[in-house]
């Protein structure tokens, strides 16, 4: 048997399905390459389109923060602009900060006019009900003691009130204690031209037994920002106690307990509250005065009328003659 022309080959028709199986796979290859091209264009797509939201969430935000900023710049600028214009125009109205205190600087002319006065009293009598002078201190408005004396007693002492007035025998049977008389005099000389300030004056004054126009006084159980309510009546007031009046108004300690009284340090005390409450008492005392004033005015006005009157009456009544 001879193989036909047209008959191949085993090994060439091998050779020719290999080359057929390449050729199919290179087919087969491009398409699934175009496959995953396309596959890989999607995801770039989507990375893409992911990218564009993440860029316009990003933009939002940036833009947010932006808006935010200039609120803030706005808000910023606001409050800078309030606070120029209000250093401008001094500051807050209702400022808490506290003011310059303005020191009052009193001439020396005005200073020698005030002098403060205290006095010390023993007990004679029975039961040691009626009050004598003992010791008697006056001080200037600076403080400094102008007199300070013991002052003796003519007739016998019953309560030396020792507790208190801190006056005992010795003192008033001592040489340095001075005669009422002269005590009195000494006092009325220092006085002369003065205006007396103290605590509860009618009682020194009375046992000085002298006595002054009562503009020329400055009492501070008189002076009503230093009383207090009486709880018995309405509407009516009562004096401090000076240690009260010390202590609240100045700070200062006095008539301390199981001490006795220092007259010199008591008026040292009430010439302090003098000078603190100085400004508004003058202008009480300045009112007062003037209201004064105007009623005697009108009292004397009326007088005069009055005068005028009964001199007009007199002259218009008809004389009577009688025949004899």
């Amino acid at each position: 048997h001879q193989p036909s022309p047209h008959s191949e080959n085993p090994k060439e028709q091998m050779k020719k399905s290999s080359q057929k199986a390449t050729c199919q796979a290179d087919q087969t290859t491009p398409n699934k390459s175009s496959k995953g091209t396309k596959n890989n264009n999607r995801h770039v797509m989507n990375s893409h389109s992911n990218g564009s939201h993440s860029d316009t969430s990003s933009i939002t935000s940036s833009s947010s923060d932006s808006t935010n900023n200039n609120v803030n710049n706005k808000q910023m600028t606001k409050r800078s602009n309030k606070t120029n214009n209000k250093q401008k125009r001094g500051g807050k109205k209702n400022s808490k900060a506290p003011r310059p205190t303005q020191i009052e600087v009193v001439p020396q002319e005005v200073k020698d006019l005030f002098v403060a006065l205290d006095c010390e009293m023993v007990g004679v009598g029975p039961y040691g009900h009626r009050s004598v002078l003992a010791r008697v201190a006056i001080v200037n408005w600076d403080g400094d003691t102008l007199l300070d004396h013991y002052v003796k007693v003519d007739e016998e002492v019953t309560d030396y009130r020792t507790f208190v007035s801190g006056i005992e025998p010795h003192h008033l049977e001592s040489d340095d204690a001075i005669e009422f008389s002269i005590a009195r005099q000494r006092v009325l000389d220092m006085l002369e031209g003065k205006i007396l300030v103290g605590h509860g004056l009618k009682c020194d004054m009375s046992v000085l037994r002298i006595h002054m126009p009562w503009y020329m006084i400055r009492d501070s159980t008189k002076y009503d920002p230093f009383m207090k309510p009486d709880p018995c009546m309405e509407g009516h007031l009562i004096p401090k106690r000076l240690k009260e009046l010390a202590k609240n108004k100045l700070g200062m300690d006095i008539q301390q307990e199981g001490k006795p009284h220092s007259p010199v340090e008591d008026a040292i005390a009430v010439m302090e509250l003098y000078k603190k409450a100085r400004g508004k008492w003058e202008k009480a005392i300045e009112w007062k005065f003037n209201k004064t004033m105007a009623i005697q005015q009108q009292k004397q006005q009326h007088v005069v009328t009055m005068a005028n009157r009964q001199s007009a009456m007199a002259v218009s009544s008809p004389v009577c003659v009688f025949a004899g």
